[in-house]
């Protein structure tokens, strides 16, 4: 059935009835807000496994009893994740989820699993689910989300995401330290770091004399177009604005300050100055997404691009004369954000709230993990996991390298404000509607 997975078997899954009816309100009720004024929470149309959870009630459960029902002495674990967790045992990445899944059985026999999936962006986003069933249908919640870290502080806001204790993450002693930067808010931890992202450059070979411009001098005395994303996501900043500044000496916090105002008006006057010679085009403002610049990149089989790791490792094999490399900074020194995916807990019950890290434990053991990321080409968040990898290429040694130095960005509603207002100030100057030293005063002199 598309959009929900049984771990192990496929899509046999089948939910209790009493879930089924309670799905049911929930679809009803999403219907009945979508009038109200509350619409970046609803999905844009009918979300189809929320049908099909439905509808599961009239199927014939699995002769195994696996996908059955959980009966009334045992306890059923869902989890609602992004499609790149689906646990189709037909690819390598899901057979390897399904066994994980089906040996957390054999020690928990009377545990259930099962495995939803939801988009990770658009309107019907797993975070807005989360936030859409608080509001109509709680009872529907699932136990452990996988989730962009950056849409966590929201949940915590709301009050959904109980804190881990220490204790919680004494085994997770191999974490890059920017993932655990990225689950944590106001000083408490929040998830535990599965999947990892980082941007670094690409490059046409026949371009570049040796390799990849370092620095921004060596990248504007080559004269080739250079790709990033200068448009808004979700209306913050891209994450190239974001990453220059950090290079460029400035510091990303969570208490939404502008820490120097002087290394963002130098990343300005080089995106000005790259306007003018014509090495960073308008239409930069037109993308929002690496991947949008990865298909122009491609396109124009000339330059240097902005590009996420788990982007290029899916290309490996097909990229010709394209290499890899840092992204040019202003001091030259190698700077990257990365992105997190994290497991978090939703349920405060301590015997299902036991299960569901125990799970997760199973699934961050790093045979798995390392197996799991590599077979699904994206980067795990744990050193042991990335040394289970087989593939000994250079580029995986490069992407270490990356990972040791990234950052991530701060939670919260400060640090929120600040990024859309460095977006908007960093639109107007590739826009040449403002010179960098008045875009700038413009964050500074924001309330």
């Amino acid at each position: 059935m598309g959009g929900r997975s049984v771990c192990g078997l496929g899509n046999a899954c089948k939910r209790q009835k009493g879930m089924g009816l309670a799905y049911l309100f929930m679809l009803l009720a999403l219907s009945l807000l979508a009038g109200c004024e509350q619409p970046q929470l609803l999905p844009a149309e009918t979300p189809v496994d929320v049908v099909e959870v439905a509808q599961a009630d009239v199927e014939t459960p699995s002769a195994d009893g696996i996908g059955a029902p959980a009966d009334a002495h045992g306890r059923e674990l869902v989890l609602w994740t992004p499609e790149f967790m689906n646990a189709d045992s037909t690819t390598s990445s899901g057979a390897i989820l399904a066994d994980a899944y089906e040996r957390f059985k054999v020690d928990h026999p009377d545990t259930r699993i099962e495995v939803q999936i939801k988009a990770e962006s658009g309107r019907a986003n797993l975070s807005d689910y989360v936030r859409s069933a608080q509001r109509v249908a709680p009872q529907v919640l699932p136990q452990i989300i996988l989730i962009d870290t950056q849409q966590l502080w929201r949940l915590v806001d709301l009050g959904l995401v109980p804190p881990l204790n220490q204790s919680d993450m004494t085994e997770f002693n191999t974490l890059y330290p920017f993932t655990l930067d990225a689950v944590q808010y106001q000083n408490q931890i929040y998830g535990i770091p599965f999947v990892a992202d980082v941007m670094h450059a690409a490059y046409y070979a026949a371009d570049f004399e040796e390799h990849a411009p370092e620095d921004w001098g060596q990248l504007q005395a080559v004269a080739k177009p250079y790709f990033f994303p200068a448009s808004a996501r979700n209306g913050l900043s891209s994450d190239s604005v974001l990453m220059q500044y950090v290079g460029a000496g400035g510091e990303l916090r969570a208490d939404g300050v502008l820490t120097n105002p002087e290394a963002l008006v130098t990343v300005f006057n080089f995106w000005a100055a790259g306007i003018e010679s014509g090495m960073i085009s308008p239409s930069a403002l037109e993308y929002s997404t690496l991947g949008a610049v990865w298909d122009s990149f491609v396109r124009a089989g000339t330059g240097l691009a902005e590009v996420s790791a788990n982007q290029f490792l899916g290309k490996q094999g097909s990229l010709g004369e394209i290499r890899f490399g840092s992204i040019p900074t202003r001091s030259g020194a190698p700077v990257t954000l990365g992105r997190v995916w994290a497991f978090v807990v939703l349920t405060s019950e301590p015997e299902e709230r036991q299960l569901a890290l125990e799970l997760i434990r199973q699934l961050m053991a790093p045979a798995v993990h390392g197996s799991w990321s590599e077979s699904v080409q994206r980067l795990p968040t744990q050193t042991a996991a990335l040394a289970e990898w087989k593939n000994n290429a250079p580029y995986v040694d490069f992407l270490r390298r990356m990972l040791d130095v990234a950052i991530s960005t701060p939670n919260g509603a400060a640090f929120r404000e600040l990024s859309i207002q460095m977006q908007t100030a960093s639109e107007a100057v590739l826009r040449q509607e403002l010179a960098p030293p008045a875009a700038v005063q413009t964050i500074q002199s924001s309330p």
